[in-house]
C-alpha cells in the first residue's frame, strides 16, 4: 500500500517503521521544516512534498499518517480527507473542542476513512484485558487508576509550547488514559483535575492528575507526567468479582495478571502472539483503508477525549469539578 507521511518529527517515525514491518511504501512526506521532511525522505527514497495539498495531490496515495503537533491536525487532515485518502492521525485530535468537532465533521461529510492514534488499544494486555470484561470474568468496573509517566525533557519541542500542545504531560500523556478509561470503564460524566511543575521550567504543567466519575457506577485517577525520573507504567482495574493489573515493561511483573474475589493466587494471562501496539494499530488502520470502512478508533472517541481533557484543564484552573456532556 502507498502512503504517506505529514510531519517528520519523533512520532512520525515510530509510524514509519511500523509501516516497514507491514510492508507499505512511504512515498511522500512533508513537514513545515524542510530538513527534518528532507532527511526522512532521504532514508526512504521518498517525494519530499511542498505542502499538504501536494502530498494530498499524489497520484495513488492510499492512506496518510498525521504526525503534526495537534493545533494543526485539522488543517494537515482536510485536504486528505477532501481527496478521500484514509487518515490516521496522531493523538489528541485537537487543541479546542471547537477544532476537534469541525474535523469530525469533515469526516461524517467525507465519509472518508479516520483514525485517531490511540495504540494503547491495541496493546497486547488491554486487548486481553478487554476479553476479560466482555466474558465478565472480572465483573462490572468500579475503579480504574493509571499513571503514564517516566522522564523526557520537553523544554525542546512542540509540548512545551501551549500554542501548539494545547497543554502539557495531561494533554499528551493523559490523552491516551482519557481513552483508556472509556475503552475499559466508560463514558465520565464529570472531570476534575490539577496540575503543576515539579522539575521542569516550562510554560506547560510537567505532571497533572485527573479524577474521573462515571455518575455513581465508576471511578478513575489518572496521573500523566514526564518528570518522574524513576516511574513504572501501569493500569489498576478494580472491579466487582476481581482485580487485574497491566505493567507496562516494569521487571519483574506479568503484563497482565488479575485475581478474584475468595482466591489465594494471581492469575498471569499469556499476551503473547498479539502484535505489538504500533504494528497492531498500523495493520488495522490499513485494513480498513483498503476496505473504506471506519477504523476501531473513531474521530468520535478522539472528540470525546478531546472533550474530557479541555475540562480537565477548566477544572484545573477553576479549581472546580466539571460536569461533561459527551
Amino acid at each position: 500500500m502507498k502512503v504517506g507521511i505529514v510531519g517528520c518529527g519523533g512520532i512520525a517515525r515510530a509510524h514509519l517503521g511500523a509501516y516497514k514491518e507491514l510492508g507499505a511504501q512511504v512515498a511522500v512526506v512533508f513537514d513545515v521544516v524542510p530538513a527534518a521532511a528532507e532527511a526522512m525522505a532521504k532514508d526512504i527514497g521518498a517525494k519530499v512534498a511542498a505542502s499538504v495539498e501536494e502530498a494530498a495531490a499524489t497520484p495513488g496515495l492510499e492512506a496518510v499518517s498525521i504526525c503534526t503537533p495537534p493545533a494543526v491536525h485539522c488543517d494537515n487532515s482536510l485536504p486528505f480527507l477532501k481527496a478521500g485518502i484514509p487518515v490516521l492521525c496522531e493523538k489528541p485530535l485537537e487543541v479546542s473542542v471547537a477544532s476537534a468537532r469541525k474535523l469530525a465533521a469533515a469526516v461524517k461529510k467525507t465519509g472518508t476513512p479516520f483514525m485517531t492514534a490511540y495504540c494503547h488499544r491495541f496493546h497486547p494486555a488491554v486487548i486481553k484485558l478487554k476479553e476479560l470484561l466482555a466474558a465478565d470474568v472480572l465483573g462490572r468496573p468500579l475503579l480504574m487508576r493509571n499513571i503514564f509517566g517516566g522522564y523526557v525533557d520537553i523544554s525542546k519541542n512542540h509540548r512545551a509550547n501551549p500554542k501548539l500542545s494545547g497543554g502539557g504531560t495531561m494533554v499528551d500523556n493523559g490523552s491516551h488514559s482519557s481513552d483508556l478509561f472509556r475503552f475499559l470503564v466508560g463514558d465520565p460524566t464529570h472531570v476534575s483535575a490539577v496540575t503543576a511543575n515539579i522539575m521542569q521550567d516550562i510554560p506547560v504543567e510537567d505532571i497533572g492528575l485527573m479524577h474521573l466519575q462515571v455518575g455513581d457506577k465508576a471511578l478513575g485517577e489518572i496521573v500523566a507526567t514526564l518528570s518522574l525520573p524513576v516511574c513504572g507504567n501501569w493500569i489498576e482495574l478494580y472491579c466487582s468479582k476481581g482485580t487485574a493489573v497491566i505493567s507496562y515493561w516494569n521487571e519483574g511483573h506479568a503484563d497482565l495478571s488479575y485475581k478474584l474475589a475468595g482466591t489465594k493466587e494471581r492469575v498471569t494471562v499469556d499476551c503473547s502472539g498479539l502484535p505489538q501496539r504500533f504494528p497492531g494499530q498500523m495493520a488495522h488502520f490499513l485494513e480498513c483503508a483498503e476496505k473504506k470502512c471506519q477504523p476501531a478508533t473513531t474521530v468520535e472517541d478522539g472528540l470525546k477525549a478531546t472533550k474530557i481533557l479541555c475540562a480537565a484543564y477548566k477544572s484545573a484552573q477553576t479549581g472546580r469539578r466539571v460536569k461533561l456532556s459527551l
